[in-house]
């Protein structure tokens, strides 16, 4: 889905507009040009020639106006403004150069990206003939974002500040909703996969681990991509098992609030840190089953924060037919939201406020008016907190047993027979209850069958059934039955 700020920005294009203007520019090695500016709300795309598509170069800076915004999004800050130098009329360059430090350069924090003429016009005629939008940029303004030298920097052989801009290059992309363009050999998707399967090969292969792969620079061995790769598809299974998108918009402001790592045991410490409370779960045990080096100072640190989207748990409760009861759950979120389900069949639905329940969207299930037919029922919570959720543990009610309840409440609405009945019973209704769920208890309480009225005339089995005493239970009615050989 596109990042919602595109729409803010395409609101902004009816009143900015995108032009071309004359601008004079210095290249990082000190070269002055005279450049053409395509100014976006963020982003300045400067070209050699005036004479480039417009609608093709409006596309471009619109969606590197997204992709910066979603940059700062996840950041919580923007560069350093490089004013009178890669900041120009307020906004951050991309410059069409002769000559940088690669394919493409970026200042780290810093506004400021050049690529390399051949580079720019590439992208350019992606952009114009099959509407695909290569990489390089977006992994560059990765390098612009690029805020924690002093937090998750390895002393030797880092490879987290370019594993930084290779994961943000794909949430970048996919933030601006953009289609990427080929890599090498591979297709974009091949591309983006190949990063993410690094993680599986890395585990499968015993002999490796942190200190002979991120620690020393290194990737997984006769592999094309390299530890920065690796880094990102260690960031690619977080995003994809710990809330998605919301992992990556918190967990590098985490690490932002850390302490400076004075070694690279603590700037490995500070990215499993900023990571859990991301996630709003240890994942010490997570880490070490990747054989990443953890400290004993991180270990206690996070599980002194007692991370958990869910703080209190529901428990089973055992309560008297026709009394209430309160179902309950917690979370350290206060905007977590919370949806109870109910056992029905093989699998849990979603709980209305309708019948006996109540609060079905809150912190606190009241169920009312509780019958015999509510008895083992089993409950859980869904927590939600954006795009994470949580699963409950299951709580199980429990009704006291029948043995005092009078023979029947039913109403003229609803007539069982025959009684004794053996084989089958057949229940007779008005329009009222069909739909309605009915259940079978027996004397201890215990829930021999169930189903639903799928008309006003209704035959239930009961060839299974051992000869003995029964209820039947529709809504809040019930019927004592005798069931014979």
């Amino acid at each position: 889905m596109k990042f919602l700020i595109t729409l803010t920005t395409l609101i902004n294009l009816s009143v900015v507009g995108y032009t071309q203007t004359p601008q004079n520019y210095t290249t990082f090695q000190g070269a002055p040009l005279s450049l053409y500016a395509w100014e976006g709300n963020k982003i300045m795309l400067l070209s050699v020639s005036d004479t480039l598509d417009s609608l093709t170069m409006n596309n471009w800076v619109l969606e590197m106006d997204t992709a910066y915004n979603y940059y700062s999004l996840c950041t919580g800050r923007e560069p350093n403004f490089n004013t009178g130098g890669t900041y120009l009329n307020n906004r951050s360059t991309i410059a069409q150069v002769y000559a940088t430090c690669g394919a493409g350069c970026g200042y780290l924090g810093t506004t400021g990206i050049e690529l390399l003429d051949n580079y720019f016009m590439n992208m350019y005629t992606k952009i114009q003939t099959q509407n695909k939008y290569d990489q390089i940029a977006f992994y560059e303004l990765g390098r612009n974002f690029w805020f924690y030298d002093n937090k998750l920097n390895y002393q030797i052989n880092d490879p987290i500040v370019t594993g930084y801009a290779v994961f943000m290059r794909f949430m970048s992309m996919e933030a601006a909703g953009v289609e990427g363009a080929p890599f090498n050999l591979w297709t974009f998707d091949q591309f983006k996969d190949s990063v993410k399967n690094l993680l599986p090969l890395y585990m499968s292969d015993t002999s490796l681990n942190w200190t002979n792969t991120l620690g020393s620079g290194q990737g997984i061995p006769n592999s094309s991509l390299g530890a920065t790769d690796l880094f990102a598809s260690f960031c690619f299974y977080l995003h994809d098992n710990y809330c998605g998108s919301n992992w990556v918009e918190h967990v590098w402001k985490y690490a932002g609030l850390l302490p400076n790592a004075v070694n690279t045991q603590e700037a490995v410490d500070n990215f499993i840190i900023a990571s859990s409370q991301a996630a709003n779960t240890n994942l010490t045990t997570l880490f070490q089953s990747w054989k990443w080096p953890v400290s004993n100072n991180a270990i206690s640190y996070l599980a002194s924060l007692n991370l958990s989207r869910i703080n209190l748990q529901p428990i089973n409760q055992t309560v008297n037919s026709g009394s209430n009861a309160t179902i309950t759950i917690a979370s350290s979120d206060s905007n977590a939201h919370f949806q109870w389900q109910l056992m029905a069949g093989a699998t849990f639905q979603d709980i209305l406020d309708t019948g006996i329940f109540s609060g079905a969207s809150t912190n606190n299930l009241l169920l009312t008016n509780i019958n015999f037919s509510n008895n083992n029922d089993s409950f859980r919570c869904i927590v939600s907190i954006g795009t994470c959720t949580d699963t409950s543990n299951t709580a199980i009610l429990s009704v006291i047993n029948t043995t005092d309840l009078p023979e029947s409440n039913f109403n003229e609405s609803i007539r069982a027979y025959p009684i004794p009945a053996s084989e089958k019973l057949l229940v007779e209704s008005k329009q009222d209850f069909v739909s309605e769920s009915y259940s079978i208890i027996d004397p201890s309480g215990r829930k021999i069958s169930s189903g639903k009225l799928n008309g006003q005339l209704n035959y239930i089995s009961l060839q299974n059934f051992q000869p003995g005493i029964y209820y039947l239970f529709i809504e809040n009615r019930y019927l004592k039955l005798l069931i014979s050989d």
